[in-house]
This record gives structure tokens, C-alpha cells and sequence, in this order.
């Protein structure tokens, strides 16, 4: 197939065959840097579900941001989000999972975090919504406030951004200030976000699975990331597209178009086709 190369070791009988559930990465995988979602891609996306077999969004999005690309997507599902700490019900922008830090733990870390860093912001994600401390640049949180304090709802994650000339450390510093304490999910430049010890995509993905009675084996993913590397290694066959990161492309059965170029609607179209 144009544009598609596959993994030397990777089982080439069918292996687009027997999949139940498509685990889809978002951002950088069919989200591009302008946010928008390919029509080639929702029409693929679409078709799959036609065809009975469910997609479930696995990315580090936070619940609400999650909303809009699914449904756009034609999902009405459940859709893991928050890098795995949270699973949220795309009709109705219910949590349905979770995997949360405790009020006191979250309120300890992001001391810690801010023992680290003096000019570290915070936001977190707790049942009610997003909290975010005023200036915190987050799109349209429910609540605003001047400082974190103590804390009263389990958090699902706590996320930190620093603009000082440290941004470019800032994630390390994090993951400094929080180690034995609990896990860093998505990071970047400036930007870190703190997550349960244990919480990442595989292992939401692992009970969703679970909860459905879907084996690794009947599962197809897609990922871009270093975080979406450890699923494209567990199911049964593993897609990264072409301008992921190391890690995805070597976790992968098969390396696809890069994500302007519609390489997952181009894998999806042909999985639609062998499955008819």
C-alpha cells in the first residue's frame, strides 16, 4: 500500500483482520497543529463504526477538550483521556473512570512542584470540571482561583506551566519534585501534567479492554507518541503514523502516512475493505 510501510517481523497474514476495538490516539496522530480533524478521516473513522467495530479516543486530552473532535468523529462512546487517568462518556461529558490522586496528595505535589519551580501555574481536572489558578492560560475552565490550597475532590490530574526562562527544564523539574510520588503524563516545553503512579494509556486501555472482554489481540492502534508506544506493542496490531516520534514508529507492526497526509484514514479505509 502507498505510503504505508510494515514492520519486517509483523505478521502479514491479514493483519488488518479480527480487530474488535481501534484505540485512536488524537493530537498528532489525526489532530494536526491547527486542531482540525480531516474529513478523509471522519469518513473513516465513520465507516469503521458502521461496520459494528468500536473506537475508543486514547489520548492526553482532559475530558471536555475531548468532547468535540470525538463526536466530530462520529463516536458516542467512552473515550480515555487525561493520559489515562479518566474515562469520559462522549454524550453525555460524564467521567466514568477513574484513576484520581487524593486531595492531600495533589495539594503535596504541586508544593513540591513549586519548591522547584517559584513561578510554576496550576490547573486540575476533579469530578465538578477544571480548576485553573488565575492567569493560568486554559480555555474556558469552571472555576478560577487565586492560588491552590487545600484541596477537597480526588483529582484526576494535576497539570503545571511555566513560562520563566526554566521552560525548557520545566518538565524535568517536575518530574523531579513528584518521583516516588506519582507519574508525569503529557509533558513539553514549559508544561508538564502529574498523574497517579501507575495511570497511562496502556493500562486504560488494558481494563477498558478487559471491561469489554477484548483480548490485545482483536485490538488495532494508533499513536504518534512516546506515551502511545507501550499500546501499539500490546495490540494485536500497532500503527504509528510517519512523522511520530522513535519510540512509536519502533513499537509499531506497521508505520503509516504521516498525519497531514491522512495516513490513519488511509489504514482505515483498508481495514473497512478486508473486513467487508
Amino acid at each position: 500500500m502507498t505510503g504505508v510501510a510494515v514492520r519486517a517481523d509483523a505478521d502479514r497474514r491479514d493483519p488488518l483482520t479480527g480487530r474488535r476495538l481501534v484505540a485512536l490516539d488524537f493530537d498528532g496522530t489525526v489532530i494536526g497543529p491547527d486542531g482540525a480533524v480531516s474529513a478523509r478521516t471522519v469518513r473513516a473513522v465513520k465507516a469503521v463504526l458502521a461496520s459494528g467495530v468500536e473506537v475508543v479516543p486514547v489520548t492526553a486530552r482532559m475530558p471536555g477538550a475531548v468532547l468535540h473532535p470525538g463526536l466530530r468523529l462520529g463516536i458516542r462512546g467512552e473515550a480515555i483521556c487525561a493520559s489515562g487517568a479518566a474515562r469520559v462518556d462522549l454524550r453525555t461529558g460524564r467521567l466514568t473512570w477513574r484513576r484520581p490522586l487524593s486531595p492531600e496528595l495533589a495539594a503535596e505535589l504541586a508544593g513540591r512542584v513549586r519548591a522547584a519551580c517559584l513561578e510554576a501555574a496550576f490547573g486540575w481536572v476533579h469530578e465538578a470540571g477544571v480548576t485553573v489558578e488565575d492567569g493560568y492560560p486554559y480555555p474556558h475552565p469552571d472555576r478560577v482561583v487565586g492560588r491552590i490550597g487545600a484541596l477537597t475532590q480526588p483529582v484526576v490530574a494535576l497539570f503545571a506551566r511555566c513560562d520563566a526562562a526554566c521552560r525548557g527544564r520545566f518538565a524535568e523539574q517536575v518530574r523531579g519534585a513528584v518521583a516516588g510520588l506519582a507519574d508525569l503524563g503529557a509533558c513539553g516545553a514549559g508544561y508538564a501534567e502529574v498523574v497517579r503512579r501507575g495511570v497511562c494509556k496502556l493500562a486504560a486501555l488494558r481494563e477498558l479492554c478487559a471491561d469489554r472482554g477484548v483480548p490485545s489481540g482483536e485490538v488495532l492502534a494508533f499513536g504518534d507518541g512516546a506515551a502511545d508506544a507501550p499500546m501499539l506493542r500490546w495490540a494485536g496490531h500497532g500503527v504509528a503514523v510517519g512523522d511520530g516520534v522513535p519510540e512509536a514508529l519502533r513499537a509499531a507492526d506497521r508505520v503509516a502516512a504521516g498525519c497531514a497526509d491522512d495516513g490513519v484514514a488511509a489504514v482505515l479505509e483498508e481495514f473497512v475493505e478486508v473486513n467487508r
